[in-house]
């Protein structure tokens, strides 16, 4: 009856509450790299430890940019440090390969081809160029990599890369996760 209206309600306000809480986190793990790759753009010749120091005050910066408070962020807190040397040790790679960042966050807009009446809109997380100076579309995702993994098995479905990608216009651009 009554009481288990009311324990619905209070389970579906936590699964809300989590959902917020989950986008929180992505945007503010976008907010610390954008500041974080932006910073190190302006310190070309930044070694480990700098790259170190230079993550730590984007991560600061970003939590007070977004006053998100200790106790709602914890357990986020908490995976974040295995993250972030996944993605330092990725980023270490990537730039081996000879891929340089070049924008975090760009609203861009483009007339869609064939179609001159119909112009897409949106913001990209990151572009980078590669070895060749080709652009490269980088969507960062804070799911689970078996997630990541099912979104794009099926490669017609998976259709938010190719929008980012023509996005960039006339340009050829790759594009990843």
């Amino acid at each position: 009856g009554h009481f288990e209206g009311d324990a619905q309600k209070y389970r579906d306000a936590d699964e809300i509450s989590d959902e917020v809480d989950k986008r929180q986190f992505g945007n503010w793990v976008h907010e610390v790299l954008r500041r974080f790759h932006e910073a190190l753009q302006a310190t070309p010749a930044a070694d480990e430890a700098d790259q170190r120091a230079l993550m730590a005050r984007a991560e600061d910066e970003a939590r007070s940019a977004q006053a998100l408070d200790d106790a709602g962020f914890l357990p986020f807190s908490a995976a974040w440090p295995a993250m972030r040397e996944g993605y330092l040790a990725w980023l270490a790679t990537h730039v081996a390969q000879g891929h340089a960042f070049v924008q975090a966050e760009p609203e861009k807009q483009s007339p869609l081809p064939g179609m001159a009446t119909v112009t897409l809109v949106g913001r990209l997380d990151r572009i980078d160029r590669g070895p060749r100076g080709e652009p490269l579309v980088l969507d960062y995702k804070t799911e689970a990599l078996e997630r990541s993994r099912e979104r794009v098995k099926d490669p017609t479905e998976d259709t938010q890369l190719a929008f980012y990608a023509a996005l960039l216009g006339d340009e050829a651009a790759r594009a990843g996760y």
